[in-house]
């Protein structure tokens, strides 16, 4: 968890989920590249949920980071989901280029879930060898 409780993470495997709480904004830009650096530190992922129910707002100070954090993400292979996100920040997210609509889910179940079925034809891979 982050010094100011702006986010905490879970790994299970080689998936982890992020949540945040709060505004994500001026003042939460050190906590932010924290967690970005905390998400990088985990370079095996296979899937990567950033979770924002808990989230108010996201100003145009933080879109940035959550860019990078995203793009790198991607770069590196990770399946990514966002979840959580209330209707007019998705909107504000997706306007502003941060959120692909494809990559959103409507709660954290959703995104674990489809996480797991996509993680399930690699699992039987493994078992199979």
């Amino acid at each position: 968890m982050s010094q100011s409780g702006l986010y905490f993470c879970v790994r299970k495997d080689a998936y982890l989920v992020v949540s945040f709480r709060g505004n994500l904004d001026l003042d939460t830009l050190a906590e932010l590249e924290i967690c970005k650096n905390e998400i990088e530190a985990h370079g095996d992922l296979r899937g990567l949920i950033l979770h924002f129910a808990a989230v108010s707002d996201v100003t145009f100070d933080a879109i940035p980071l959550l860019t990078k954090i995203q793009a790198g993400a991607r770069a590196r292979g990770v399946v990514l989901r966002l979840s959580g996100l209330q209707a007019d920040l998705a909107d504000k997210l997706h306007k502003r280029g941060v959120l692909r609509r494809q990559e959103a889910v409507s709660d954290i179940k959703d995104a674990v879930l489809m996480l797991a079925k996509m993680a399930a034809p690699k699992e039987m891979d493994k078992k199979a060898a």
